[in-house]
This record gives structure tokens, C-alpha cells and sequence, in this order.
């Protein structure tokens, strides 16, 4: 049995996601040049997004 990861908060969720091909190839080349995951440049794409949102609010 496989373990759950965990995050700074927690259990971490799942989710699926459905990008344009032109995205996909831009994601994939910026991680292959970072060595990073696609779910960690999602993530901080996110974050960032989320923090420059909440600070309109």
C-alpha cells in the first residue's frame, strides 16, 4: 500500500486538469529547463496567481 503524501497543510489533493496543446508544450519545456515536476510549476503558478488575486480583494 502506497502512502498518502503530505503538504505543509496536510493530506495534498488531486486534481485533473485539461491544458491546450500549446500550454502542455510551454509547461513541459519550462520543466525539463528547471528539473521541476509539472505539479510543482503548477503549484506555483497557482500560488502566485492566487496571492496577486487576494490582494485586489
Amino acid at each position: 500500500m502506497t502512502r498518502t503524501p503530505k503538504s505543509k497543510l496536510g493530506t495534498v489533493s488531486k486534481f485533473c486538469v485539461s491544458l491546450s496543446p500549446e500550454t502542455t508544450a510551454r509547461l513541459e519545456a519550462y520543466c525539463r529547463k528547471e528539473d521541476r515536476s509539472r505539479s510543482w510549476a503548477i503549484e506555483k503558478a497557482l500560488q502566485a496567481y492566487l496571492t496577486k488575486w487576494e490582494k485586489k480583494q
